[in-house]
């Protein structure tokens, strides 16, 4: 983000949870504290733990895993906030990603049947010859 001095106002301003940024800051120490109120947000860890785990590993991650996620965000362990490196450590090493059947038999991310198919004929050097047909050479692997 870009603060641009033009379009800022320095009057006083509120913000999430009450906190207030005095009349007379810049437009840099004013989108610094913002930033920082909206990062520091109970809200933020949970929300980013649940679409993370959502994007790596299942659509539909049970409020414990997200929790669990959402703790390593708050604090890594060394009392760092944030921490991008911990909190995916953390989605792909919790129990329920790592055993699917522990939850659920069907939990987890599948690849789209299309591109399922397509690695299959990259693997296999398929090629397009005539009328949409697939062929495989017949020296492959000699």
């Amino acid at each position: 983000m870009k603060a641009f001095s033009e379009y800022h106002s320095s009057k006083q301003k509120t913000l999430l949870n009450g906190e207030i940024i005095p009349e007379g800051y810049g437009p840099e120490e004013t989108l610094q504290i913002a930033l920082d109120n909206l990062f520091n947000h109970n809200n933020v860890a949970p929300f980013i733990s649940k679409q993370l785990i959502q994007r790596l590993i299942t659509s539909n991650p049970t409020p414990q895993y997200v929790t669990r996620v959402a703790r390593v965000f708050n604090d890594n362990g060394a009392g760092v906030r944030g921490d991008l490196a911990a909190v995916i450590k953390a989605i792909y090493l919790d129990d329920e990603a790592r055993h699917f059947g522990s939850v659920l038999n069907y939990q987890g991310k599948l690849k789209e049947p299309l591109i399922t198919t397509i690695q299959f004929w990259r693997n296999l050097d398929a090629n397009i010859r005539t009328r949409g047909v697939y062929t495989i050479p017949m020296d492959r692997g000699q």
